[in-house]
C-alpha cells in the first residue's frame, strides 16, 4: 500500500533522512504530544460507553457522510484527480459499507469467548477484547478516505480514540469529513488530526500511541517497525505491493482482459492493489496482448470532474519523472514498448497508459511497486513457471488466477504467497469489509478489515475463575508423598493411550 516509485508516504519517512533533517522540531513534537494528550483524556470516557452505544454514533456519522455525498466526492476529486465515480465508489461508498458492516457485526466479532478446559474443568477461561487506548494511524495520499478512516471506524468502535496523520496532500479531504462525523455526534477530541509531513509522522510515533497503525512503502515500514520496536509499541504495517496476474490458456479473455484493464488503470494505477505485472501462457498470448491493446486505446482521459472520465489526473505531478524512467528501465532491458510510455498531452496532466511486453526480473516494473498506469506483459510456458517468480519476489500483498477450471484455480491460489488472491476478479477484496487484508514478506505486518481488522484494534486479555470452592488445590503447597503418588497414578491414566479400563487396570 506504498506510495510512488521515488515518492513518499505520509509522505515518507527517508525523505527527512535524505535532506539531513535528523532531529525532530520541538513544534512536531509538540504537537503530536498534544493531540495524543487530548486523546487520550477523552478515550477513557469514550470506552465506557457500551458498544451499542458507539455503533448507533458512528452509524450517525455514516448517515451524515451519505447526506452530503457530493461534497465529499468533489473534494476527493479536488484533493487526488480520481474519476469522480472512483472517489464515489473507491472511497465514499467502501467507507459507508466498512461503517455499517462493523456496527452490525461488532457485538459478535468482540463478545467474550469461552474457552473449554479439558483438564482443569473445576475452572473456567475466557478472552475478551478492551479497547488498546490511542490508536495512531498514518496514512498515504492514494486513498484519502478509505485509508485512514477505514482503520479509524473500527478503531474508533473498539472504544479507542483516534490521531490521524494523514498525507500532506489529502489532509483537507480527511478533516472535512472529520467535521462531518463530529457534527454527526461523535466527539471531536476522540478523533485528532496531526497535519504536516514525515517529521510529524516520526513525531507522533515518538509520543507513544498505543497502536500505530502505518500504511506506506516497505522501506518507510521497516524504520517504522524500528521505532515501534523499540519502543514495544504494537504496530501493524500495509505496505507496498507489486500485484501478479497469472492468466491460464483456459481464461475467459474477454473478461480476463476486461478485468485487468481496470485492475491496472484505476486511479490511473495509484492503487498498491493494482495489477501491476501479468504473467500469460504462450499460447493465447497475441490474442490477450491485441485484446488489451484495444481496451487500453478505449481508456478515456480527462476532466476528474466528468461522469464519463476513466483517468483522472496523477495525484503528483512529481511523479511523472519516476514513471519515465521505469518505462526507460523496462526497454534497456529488453521490453517491447506498446503503448504510451510518457506524459500524455490530452486531459488533465497524467501519464499515459502504458503497456509492456517481453518483461523479465530484470526490470523495475516487475521487482518494484509502481504506482502509475504502467502495465508489465510476460509470456510463460505454464503457471508454474510464473508461481516460481511471484513467490521468490519479496512483494506479497496480492496476487490474480484468471482460469474457467475454478478448482484449479483455487488450488494455484493457495499456493501463491500472497496475503489475498482473487480469481478471475480484480480490486474488490479490498473493498469488501467482512474479509482481512494484509500483506506477506516485504508487504507489511498485520490486517485491516474483517474479524482481525476490528480485533486488533484491542488488547486480547484472559480470565481465569473458578468454577467450584476449593480450600487447597492438589497441586498447591505442601507437597506430600500421598500427594505425589495420586498424580503419577493419574498422570499415567491422563497421557498413556489405551481403552480407560485397561490404562486403570495397568497401574496395579
Amino acid at each position: 500500500m506504498g506510495s510512488p516509485t521515488g515518492g513518499s508516504i505520509s509522505d515518507s519517512m527517508q525523505q527527512e533522512r535524505a535532506q539531513g533533517e535528523g532531529t525532530l522540531s520541538r513544534g512536531s513534537v509538540r504537537a503530536a504530544e498534544a493531540a495524543l494528550e487530548v486523546a487520550r483524556e477523552a478515550q477513557a470516557q469514550w470506552a465506557e460507553r457500551t458498544l451499542e452505544q458507539r455503533c448507533a454514533i458512528l452509524l450517525a456519522c455514516r448517515d451524515a457522510l451519505m447526506d452530503q455525498v457530493e461534497a465529499v466526492v468533489e473534494a476527493v476529486v479536488a484533493g487526488t484527480g480520481k474519476p469522480r465515480f472512483e472517489a464515489l465508489l473507491h472511497e465514499v461508498l467502501i467507507l459507508a459499507d466498512t461503517v455499517g458492516y462493523y456496527a452490525k457485526t461488532a457485538p459478535r466479532i468482540l463478545a467474550p469467548e469461552v474457552i473449554e478446559m479439558h483438564l482443569l474443568r473445576y475452572r473456567r477461561s475466557y478472552l475478551h477484547y478492551s479497547p488498546r487506548g490511542v490508536v495512531a494511524v498514518i496514512t498515504p495520499w492514494n486513498l484519502p478516505l478509505i485509508g485512514p478512516y477505514g482503520v479509524a471506524v473500527p478503531a474508533l468502535l473498539a472504544g479507542n480514540a483516534v490521531v490521524l496523520k494523514p498525507s500532506e496532500f489529502t489532509s483537507e479531504i480527511v478533516e472535512h469529513v472529520r467535521a462531518i462525523f463530529i457534527q454527526a455526534g461523535l466527539p471531536a477530541e476522540v478523533l485528532q488530526i496531526v497535519r504536516g509531513g514525515p517529521e510529524q509522522g516520526r513525531a507522533l510515533i515518538e509520543s507513544r500511541p498505543d497502536f500505530v497503525s502505518f500504511t506506506g512503502t516497505t522501506r518507510s515500514g521497516r524504520e517504522v517497525a524500528v521505532a515501534c520496536g523499540s519502543r514495544l509499541l504494537p504496530h501493524s504495517l500495509h505496505l507496498s505491493g507489486n500485484g501478479a496476474a497469472i492468466v491460464m490458456r483456459d481464461a475467459d479473455i474477454d473478461r480476463t482482459v476486461n478485468a485487468i484493464t481496470f485492475g491496472a488503470f484505476a486511479h490511473s494505477g495509484q492503487l498498491c492493489m493494482r495489477v501491476q505485472r501479468v504473467y500469460v501462457v504462450d499460447e493465447i498470448r497475441d490474442e490477450f496482448v491485441q485484446k488489451l491493446v484495444d481496451n487500453i486505446k478505449a481508456l478515456r482521459a480527462g476532466d476528474a470532474e466528468a461522469h464519463d472520465t476513466d483517468l483522472g489526473r496523477l495525484t503528483r505531478l512529481e511523479d511523472l519523472l519516476p514513471l519515465a524512467g521505469i518505462v526507460e528501465d523496462a526497454v534497456d532491458h529488453g521490453a517491447t514498448l506498446v503503448l504510451g510510455g510518457s506524459a500524455r498531452e490530452e486531459g488533465e496532466p497524467g501519464f499515459a497508459p502504458t503497456l509492456l511486453t517481453g518483461c523479465t526480473g530484470a526490470m523495475k516494473i516487475v521487482r518494484e511497486e509502481v504506482l502509475g498506469p504502467i502495465l508489465g506483459i510476460q509470456s510463460i510456458s505454464s503457471a508454474e513457471d510464473a508461481l516460481q517468480q511471484i513467490n521468490d519476489s519479496e512483494a506479497g500483498l496480492i496476487g490474480y488466477v484468471f482460469t474457467k477450471d475454478r478448482l484449479a484455480g483455487r488450488r494455484l491460489a493457495e499456493r501463491m504467497r500472497c496475503g489475498t488472491v482473487m480469481v478471475n476478479d480484480v480490486l474488490s477484496a479490498f473493498a469488501t469489509p467482512e474479509v482481512p487484508f494484509g500483506g506477506l514478506r516485504a508487504s507489511g505486518m498485520g490486517h485491516r478489515h474483517g474479524d482481525l481488522g476490528l480485533r486488533a484494534m484491542c488488547e486480547l486479555r484472559h480470565v481465569s475463575y473458578d468454577r467450584v470452592a476449593m480450600t487447597r488445590d492438589v497441586i498447591w503447597f505442601p507437597y506430600t508423598k500421598r500427594g505425589y503418588e495420586a498424580v503419577s497414578k493419574a498422570a499415567r491414566i491422563l497421557f498413556r493411550s489405551g481403552s480407560p479400563m485397561k490404562k486403570l487396570l495397568d497401574l496395579f
